[in-house]
């Protein structure tokens, strides 16, 4: 499968990113803390229902937000498209 397009909404620090990719790979570069593994973490969490990085999921809620979405666009083999969305909320309180 190959990911075309990386939309985020309130995933860690993104507030709203949404990424095009092409098939001749891709290259992330930018400053400490800029989210560069936010995006490696997103692609991750879509292809394994988990973080990498935290046990808790609603640890990549951005902060003050009440929900995260990653969708993402994949070619198969035959090229058909998918999409595949994930919504994260936070635990509500018993």
């Amino acid at each position: 499968m190959t990911l075309k397009k990386l939309d985020l909404k309130n995933f860690r620090n993104h507030p709203s990113l949404s990424l095009v990719f092409d098939k001749s790979g891709a290259f992330f570069h930018g400053a400490n803390g800029s989210g560069k593994t936010n995006i490696l973490e997103a692609i991750h969490f879509l292809a394994y229902a988990k973080s990498f990085r935290t046990h808790d999921a609603s640890h990549t809620i951005r902060h003050a937000c009440q929900e995260a979405e990653i969708t993402a666009l994949f070619d198969d083999d035959l090229g058909l498209e998918h999409t595949i969305s994930v919504l994260i909320g936070k635990k509500k309180a018993v």
